[in-house]
C-alpha cells in the first residue's frame, strides 16, 4: 500500500515485478493517512496472514517472515483449537 509516497516505491516494486520471484500488488492512496492505507491494505489481502511495515520499519532478519509463519503454525493455525490469539508483535532487533 502506497499512501502517496515520493520515496520512489513504485520503481522499486516495479523492479521487483520484473524479477518475478514473489507476487506482489501494490495499491495506492493519495495521502489518505496510516489508518485509511492499512484499512485498505487489510481489505485488499489475501490469505491468512497480514504484515504491516511503515517506511521507516525494516525486517532484522532474512528469516524474520519465516519466523512468524513458523509461530503462526505451531501456535495458531494447528488442529489444537485455539481461539485466544488474533495476532503477534515480532520482537525487537
Amino acid at each position: 500500500m502506497d499512501d502517496g509516497s515520493t520515496d520512489g516505491t513504485d520503481e522499486l516494486v516495479r523492479a521487483w515485478l520484473k524479477e518475478g520471484e514473489f507476487d506482489i500488488r501494490l495499491f495506492y492512496l493519495e495521502n489518505a493517512g496510516k489508518m485509511m492505507a492499512h484499512n485498505k491494505a487489510v481489505e485488499e489481502a489475501k490469505g491468512l496472514l497480514f504484515m504491516c511495515l511503515d517506511s521507516d520499519d525494516y525486517l532484522c532478519s532474512e528469516r524474520v517472515v519465516e519466523d512468524c509463519l513458523k509461530f503462526w503454525e505451531d501456535n495458531v493455525h494447528s488442529d489444537k483449537e485455539q481461539d485466544d490469539i488474533c495476532g503477534f508483535i515480532a520482537y525487537k532487533c
